[in-house]
């Protein structure tokens, strides 16, 4: 992922909001995210929330996903992986397959660039809304 060279210290508001953002797996928006580092810094405000997970997406030490929902949503996993976005629920869940590095290598080559990494993200309904509606019909 794209790192910037800037360093900023690590206060314990960045500290306890990267805990919750690591420790989650629902992808979850700043106000949720703000209600729950309220629980551990009562005093912390959304806009101290904000501007740290954009200063943590600038590091690389996370991922803004968007794309399914107008709220921006958070991935603590930095790592290379991609992402099912449910057009129904709009629940964003990572997908356990390897993320394919020779495509790197395939469009690098074909666009002549260097392509340094990719991120990829699908579109559906996911099996729970699925069922709803074969259950509704």
């Amino acid at each position: 992922m794209k790192k910037s060279g800037k360093k900023t210290r690590m206060t314990r508001q960045k500290k306890v909001i990267m805990e919750e953002i690591k420790k989650a797996c629902d992808h979850p928006d700043a106000d949720t995210l703000h209600s729950r580092v309220k629980k551990k810094l009562p005093r912390i405000s959304l806009a101290t929330v904000y501007r740290n997970l954009e200063d943590m997406a600038a590091q690389g030490a996370i991922i803004k996903l968007s794309g399914t929902t107008q709220r921006t949503r958070y991935d603590g996993n930095s790592h290379p992986h991609y992402h099912f976005h449910c057009l129904e629920c709009r629940e964003i869940e990572d997908i356990p397959v390897e993320p394919l590095e020779k495509l790197d290598q395939h469009v690098g080559h074909s666009v002549n660039h260097d392509i340094l990494w990719h991120r990829v993200d699908f579109f559906g309904i996911c099996s729970r809304c699925g069922d709803r509606t074969d259950r509704n019909a």
